[in-house]
């Protein structure tokens, strides 16, 4: 997963959304509980117009319970 991670993220940064689109999916099929995959990949597939993919692969990340653990103050770790 951190292959096709890592070579998403490349493309994202260089703005080929649709060549981060290809590269994200494969990461979040790899494993499908990799939320930094599956926020870039939605994130790709709004900036490529397609507002109804973003909404359905952003959907389970906004859905999931948290807690105060799961946001440290300030972002610090």
């Amino acid at each position: 997963m951190r292959v096709a991670f890592a070579d998403g993220m490349r493309r994202y940064r260089a703005a080929d959304y649709p060549a981060a689109i290809v590269q994200l999916e494969r990461a979040v099929a790899e494993d499908p509980a990799a939320e930094d995959a599956r926020f870039y990949l939605g994130a790709s597939q709004l900036l490529a117009g397609n507002a109804g993919a973003a909404i359905a692969t952003l959907a389970p990340i906004a859905e999931r319970p948290t807690s105060a653990a799961d946001h440290p103050p300030f972002g610090i770790h």
